[in-house]
């Protein structure tokens, strides 16, 4: 059997990602609604979100 957060993982349809949390509310109107809380992944953390590479600007200063 799956974990939730593998779940959450492949309902957001991500590989990279580190799911954190999720949880149920509902709105005034009656819906239910899950949020998932979810960051990248330690070696996808410091990647470009349009090229997708390890660009020097995204990573940590010393």
């Amino acid at each position: 059997m799956a974990s939730a957060d593998t779940l959450c993982k492949k309902l957001l349809g991500v590989r990279s990602a580190v799911v954190t949390g999720h949880d149920f509310y509902q709105d005034s109107d009656g819906l239910n609604h899950l949020r998932i809380h979810a960051r990248p992944s330690k070696r996808h953390e410091n990647d470009c979100p349009f090229c997708h590479f390890a660009v020097e600007i995204f990573t940590k200063r010393q």
